[in-house]
């Protein structure tokens, strides 16, 4: 016998984890479908916590002891507001968990026509779940946070696995890479040949040129250095007619990171919306690479009026908080991001920790830098953004592992580099050897030479 499937009372849940009610798929986190697919598929039983964190977590247990209890709450959540409510899951206290709700297995014998019989299922159900993951990937990524991103690109793989041709899927996973690398959350150079695969699969396909050319064009930027050919793609079919769009904003992004924030900010003030959270975040981006903290703040407030304030919000105004000496502020603004022991290191922790370096605090920055330290050197594992927590290793006065930190970012083509460079955040630590380490590799590394390099101050004029 072959299960093909299950009835939980009025849900039913396929191989893959995809719980439906009322031919609609159930928005779930791609952990909880597989805690409850593995509760499911133990038939009732009870499966200890630990054989759950091995089967959930193979590569290594998570560092949250608790991972699992949260785990199974959100997964109580989801069902708690359904015809089964939350106390199909169960605990037994001290062992593990199990699935006690009603439980029918959809399986064949393997001696009747199950090849035939599931290749036409597959043939008839098969775009409407390709389609149903997308969505759900896409309600997820118009939930604006970025610590979301990962599930969004698994929902969109699963989406592909179904439906190889599904060319918005393709799209979406691309933007959604570009996405991830700016804030530190995959490798760069790891992203740029998915990128690259995805755009010659789309390609094929006959996707738009321009939507090829806007991913090409970011890609060049942010993952592959060299801004100038992305400079050259965008110019040829004018973005700034483009409405505020992925592609527009794709073209924002890599104004800021290259170092054209004045063009960023002429072309955002001509698109943003007041009731619409696009463009918002990378308006403020712009203004804090000018230095133009209240500007910065106050686009922020703006997305959080908008409807798009997240993680990502709460985490910037810490950082512009903090530079403007209101350490307190920055401290309760991390703390309602609550993003600290969430997700692995990225990006997003980095301007978190050193939103936290001047305040009452500072431990846990150096609890995170601490944990940098034992990833990337101790267990060989990447770690995203080594940019900013070298900026992070000079605000905490480490300036051997500041040095480190910057010099290994510019080597492995950190996608965060390029802001540090152009920006104002190392302007008090220019006297430190790591900053002109970094500052030499970024020069010979990042192809944008029409842009002309700050002036190194030396060590008197800081006196």
């Amino acid at each position: 016998m072959k299960d093909l499937g299950w009835r939980l009372g009025p849900y039913s849940l396929d191989c893959q984890g995809m719980l439906m009610l009322d031919g609609q798929l159930v928005p779930m986190k791609p952990q909880q479908r597989r805690v409850l697919l593995l509760l499911v598929r133990e038939g009732g039983g009870m499966i200890t916590r630990q054989r759950l964190i091995e089967a959930l977590w193979p590569e290594a247990p998570p560092r949250d002891p608790g991972a699992l209890a949260q785990l199974i709450h959100g997964l109580r959540r989801v069902l708690e507001g359904g015809p089964l409510g939350a106390g199909v899951i169960h605990t037994v206290y001290g062992q593990g968990y199990a699935y006690i709700g009603p439980l029918r297995s959809l399986a064949l014998s393997q001696n009747s026509l199950v090849s035939s019989l599931e290749q036409a299922n597959a043939q008839v159900n098969s775009p409407v779940s390709a389609g149903l993951l997308r969505q759900e990937a896409w309600v997820r990524w118009r939930q604006g946070n970025p610590l979301d991103l990962h599930d969004v690109a698994h929902l969109l793989q699963e989406s592909l696995a179904i439906d190889p041709r599904n060319a918005d899927a393709l799209v979406d996973l691309c933007h959604g890479l570009l996405v991830q690398a700016s804030w530190g959350m995959v490798p760069t150079r790891g992203a740029a040949e998915k990128v690259q695969a995805l755009l010659d699969r789309a390609s094929a396909l006959a996707v738009e040129t321009t939507t090829l050319a806007a991913i090409q064009a970011e890609m060049l930027s942010l993952l592959c250095w060299q801004p100038e050919r992305s400079d050259a793609l965008f110019a040829s079919w004018l973005p700034h007619r483009l409405p505020l769009d992925r592609q527009l904003l794709g073209w924002v992004r890599h104004l800021v990171f290259s170092g054209q924030f004045q063009a960023a900010l002429e072309l955002l003030d001509s698109k943003v919306q007041r009731a619409l959270p696009q463009g918002w975040g990378l308006k403020a981006y712009a203004h804090i690479q000018r230095s133009e903290f209240p500007q910065a703040e106050a686009a922020l407030r703006q997305q959080m009026v908008a409807g798009g304030f997240r993680a990502n919000g709460p985490v910037l105004l810490a950082l512009v908080a903090a530079l403007q000496g209101r350490p307190l502020e920055a401290v309760a603004l991390v703390e309602q991001a609550g993003i600290l022991d969430q997700g692995d290191l990225s990006g997003l922790h980095a301007m978190a920790a050193f939103a936290l370096v001047a305040g009452p605090e500072r431990s846990r920055a150096e609890l995170l830098l601490e944990r940098v330290e034992q990833q990337r050197w101790t267990e060989g594992r990447w770690v995203g953004a080594l940019s900013f927590w070298g900026l992070v290793a000079l605000g905490l006065g480490k300036s051997g592992l500041a040095t480190r930190l910057l010099s290994t970012a510019v080597k492995e083509r950190c996608a965060l580099a390029p802001v540090l460079l152009h920006g104002p955040l190392l302007d008090p630590y220019r006297q430190e050897p790591g900053v002109g380490v970094f500052e030499d590799g970024m020069e010979r590394a990042y192809l944008r030479a029409s842009l002309p390099r700050k002036p190194r101050r030396n060590n008197s004029t800081n006196n």
